[in-house]
């Protein structure tokens, strides 16, 4: 069982930075920079409500977001998700002949959904500044697991 995602921040932020590199180049940078993580944490609050579904509805846990284009995950299957979110009419995303994805600032993505919990080498274990003499770990726990 899996969630698929499509999001964008939309054709209006793409054609400011397009915009901007014309006229402000480092604006034009800045701004790209901002859209990305603006995507990023779009993509992170859908994760969490998709977590909340899979928990309360299925008594799953999620694994982490697979993007096309991570790992082995090949960008081919952009236009696949695309078509079977219908996000060309629900949100106006389209995937270019070279797989891009159209508006720039946008994503689509595969959640799992498991039974156990694991942590991955990519979790947030791994960006804390506690990993290594952190509390929870020790026995093979986790924070993320602990009701804080």
């Amino acid at each position: 069982m899996c969630a698929f995602l499509a999001a964008t921040l939309g054709s209006n932020i793409d054609n400011k930075i397009k915009y901007y590199e014309k006229t402000d180049f480092t604006r034009s940078i800045i701004l790209d920079a901002c859209a990305t993580t603006a995507i990023e944490e779009l993509c992170d609050m859908v994760e969490e409500e998709i977590k909340a579904i899979a928990l309360e509805k299925y008594k799953k846990n999620i694994t982490n977001r697979y993007s096309p284009g991570y790992g082995d995950l090949s960008l081919e299957y952009q236009p696949s998700i695309i078509n079977l979110l219908d996000a060309n009419k629900r949100i106006g995303l389209t995937v270019t002949d070279s797989l891009i994805l159209i508006p720039r600032k946008s994503v689509t993505a595969i959640i799992g959904f498991q039974d156990d919990y694991i942590i991955k080498e990519s979790s947030k274990c791994n960006k804390c500044k506690n990993n290594s003499n952190c509390f929870y770990r020790k026995g093979e726990n986790y924070c993320e697991k602990q009701d804080t």
